[in-house]
């Protein structure tokens, strides 16, 4: 087995939900915040041959970039990392010590707010946030126009960032922390239900975020 570049890249972001996770046989992964605030699910290009679990994804994915083009053999107990005959045993975690989500789906039975949201858009907001030390991003409506924001929620005179995203007919306001927009640069279909919850989904990632208001 081998790990592409675009699925080493989905690891480094699933990694910074949850450090832990547990592969199961197929193309499909999933992680779970330890707040329970964010689940995200990806579908690889790579197959996975078995379950395993691994407590620490960034240890593992620098033990992954110490070879070049690195073959990866599943075993009971542990993964053979290794090139020619160099190889690295990387241990296994028993899966109870990772906190997963569970096989159900998320289905978004109400969704009030719909709209695409580009790979460019995500990228100026996200550093505009980091620009005005902002603790929230909120998604807002003043019936005219949809719009992202990078601004706090709790200080009406601090610096904000708006950018429009799409048109709408209603008013509205829903804020995200920071911390849970931990997605990775792409474009994205975007669709928030009033029940307190968000879908995300690009090509081949989808993340479900739950938000303050």
């Amino acid at each position: 087995m081998k790990f592409n570049a675009r699925t080493i890249q989905i690891l480094r972001n699933f990694a910074s939900i949850n450090e832990g996770m547990i592969f199961k046989p197929g193309q499909v992964i999933k992680t779970l915040s330890p707040t329970k605030s964010v689940m995200a699910k990806a579908v690889l290009e790579n197959e996975i041959p078995q379950s395993f679990a691994i407590f620490d994804i960034p240890q593992f994915l620098s033990a992954v970039s110490m070879f070049e083009d690195p073959e990866l053999t599943v075993n009971d107990t542990h993964m053979e990392i290794g090139s020619g005959k160099e190889k690295l045993k990387f241990t296994f975690s028993a899966p109870n010590l990772i906190h997963s989500p569970s096989d159900k789906e998320i289905n978004l039975q109400e969704v009030d707010v719909e709209f695409d949201l580009k790979s460019d858009v995500l990228a100026r907001t996200m550093k505009a946030l980091s620009i005005i030390d902002a603790p929230c991003i909120a998604v807002t409506g003043d019936g005219q126009n949809v719009y992202l924001e990078a601004m706090d929620p709790d200080i009406s005179t601090k610096s904000t960032y708006r950018v429009p995203v799409s048109e709408t007919d209603k008013e509205f306001r829903y804020v995200f922390k920071a911390e849970n927009l931990k997605l990775l640069q792409d474009d994205y279909h975007v669709r928030i239900s009033g029940k307190g919850i968000s879908h995300f989904k690009s090509a081949d990632v989808e993340y479900w975020i739950a938000f303050l208001a």
